[in-house]
């Protein structure tokens, strides 16, 4: 976990405080930590409209919600899987970068029992056809809605994202994964940024512990929120009414976006099923424009 405090020598105006967290253990850790004291109010809203209207959170208890989360969620997966699959019904999926065996008259290794055969082509080389390189592919998820969006609304963003990650690893990619969600400030005119680093470069691809925080609602509508009780800007003045703000609209500050050799794919938010397909295709197609992907083996 990682605060970026704003500047007290510079105006608050347009400064943003930023709060980066390392997956899901830091996520839960935001519950017992205390509040700005512009948030003393806001904490006390949200923990008493969770016994009052659970339906909004989408979960009975805040210790459910936390078991969600250490256990992974089987049903945000199935989901997953699911979007997958119908992406790839449209748009073949990403071509594997994998260095391909190519079979020719001479080459790097011979191989006996093709040239005992009588092959043409026993000799074995392994190449790569790349037009620009791109080792790492950082995915960006605009995280969480609005307060009047539903339940199920909550889910679809983080769905494309887990669904594009998914396609990417089995093609090969090596893919980051993480969840930005912004505010703007109620107390002051400053911007708050939370950036949860979902899956590092190198890590496997656990579905169901992915989906724990990126589909599953409760995740964002108590964790999410609680997170931005940590600015110095205030996140409202009563447990549903946020001053949401889309991520994507803002500047990124080092949030994304800022290394070098590393594409950047950054998802909007999706509302429903269409509109998360609609975005894993157009990721999609962008990283085929940029990337020419081996040929396939002849």
């Amino acid at each position: 976990m990682k605060a970026v405090p704003v500047n007290p020598n510079k105006p608050i105006y347009g400064q943003t405080w930023q709060l980066w967290l390392d997956g899901p253990s830091d996520l839960v850790k935001v519950w017992d930590m205390p509040p700005h004291s512009f948030d003393l109010h806001q904490r006390d809203n949200q923990r008493n409209a969770l016994e009052r209207r659970p339906h909004f959170f989408g979960v009975n208890s805040e210790p459910e919600a936390r078991e969600v989360l250490a256990k992974g969620w089987p049903q945000g997966a199935a989901m997953v899987e699911a979007l997958a699959a119908r992406v790839q019904e449209t748009l073949p999926p990403p071509k594997s970068r994998r260095r391909v065996r190519k079979w020719r008259e001479d080459g790097d290794e011979l191989n006996i029992d093709r040239y005992r055969l009588g092959y043409d082509t026993p000799w074995r080389s392994m190449h790569r056809k790349l037009k620009s390189a791109c080792g790492l592919v950082e995915v960006i998820c605009s995280w969480g809605e609005s307060c009047g969006a539903t339940v199920e609304q909550l889910q679809w963003s983080g769905a494309a994202a887990l669904a594009l990650t998914d396609l990417l690893e089995k093609a090969d990619y090596s893919v980051e994964l993480a969840l930005v969600a912004a505010m703007g400030g109620y107390h002051t005119v400053g911007t708050s940024l939370v950036r949860v680093d979902l899956k590092r470069m190198g890590e496997l691809v656990n579905l169901e512990s992915l989906a724990s925080v990126a589909v599953y609602p409760p995740a964002w509508r108590l964790y999410g929120l609680c997170a931005f009780q940590q600015s110095p800007f205030g996140s409202g003045d009563d447990y549903n009414s946020h001053p949401h703000a889309r991520a994507w609209q803002c500047h990124p500050d080092g949030m994304w976006d800022y290394r070098p050799n590393v594409m950047t794919l950054v998802l909007h938010e999706s509302h429903n099923e269409q509109a998360a397909h609609a975005n894993v295709l157009e990721a999609l197609k962008c990283l085929e424009s940029l990337v020419n992907p081996q040929e396939i083996e002849q």
